[in-house]
């Protein structure tokens, strides 16, 4: 447990050199969407999730920054998580192809009963397949956030092209 302090310093790190690496190839928009799907938190059951997303992709490269807002509630906890994540996909676009990402997150919670809500800093991993369609693509994805209600998803979702 002590490494993840140490992973939620260095993730923010390698995002921004990576980001930062190459000031010529600069993150365009490249559409909006939104996901659903199934989370599991730490302590608690099953909870409804949806998320809705911005993506900006590096032209030329496989790379995307993708920001969200992540909402969850189950019977006995709320939760809000705000993201940023950073994702590569293996195969060109057109195709179907996989994807893995990770990036750092904001994440709120709110337990009922005695305990008050928290804020945390959350890490992020998480991988799936997208699959394209004419105006964007459709993917389906597995999510673990580390925070202080750690987290397990399967979410899918629809991500539309911005250009």
């Amino acid at each position: 447990m002590k490494r993840l302090p140490q992973m939620v310093r260095i993730v923010p790190l390698v995002m921004l050199f990576v980001v930062c690496a190459s000031t010529s190839h600069a993150f365009q928009f490249a559409g909006a969407g939104a996901k659903v799907g199934m989370l599991d938190p730490e302590g608690s059951d099953n909870a409804p999730v949806v998320s809705a997303h911005m993506e900006f992709d590096q032209p030329g490269t496989r790379w995307h920054l993708m920001p969200s807002m992540l909402l969850w509630n189950s019977n006995t906890m709320t939760g809000l998580n705000g993201n940023l994540d950073m994702y590569y996909h293996f195969v060109s676009e057109g195709s179907v192809t996989p994807y893995a990402g990770t990036g750092i997150g904001i994440d709120h919670f709110d337990p009922e009963g005695p305990d008050n809500g928290s804020t945390r800093l959350g890490l992020n991993l998480f991988g799936g397949l997208r699959f394209p369609m004419s105006s964007g693509h459709l993917f389906m994805e597995g999510r673990y956030t580390a925070s202080r209600y750690s987290q397990l998803s399967l979410m899918g979702g629809v991500t539309f092209t911005g250009r």
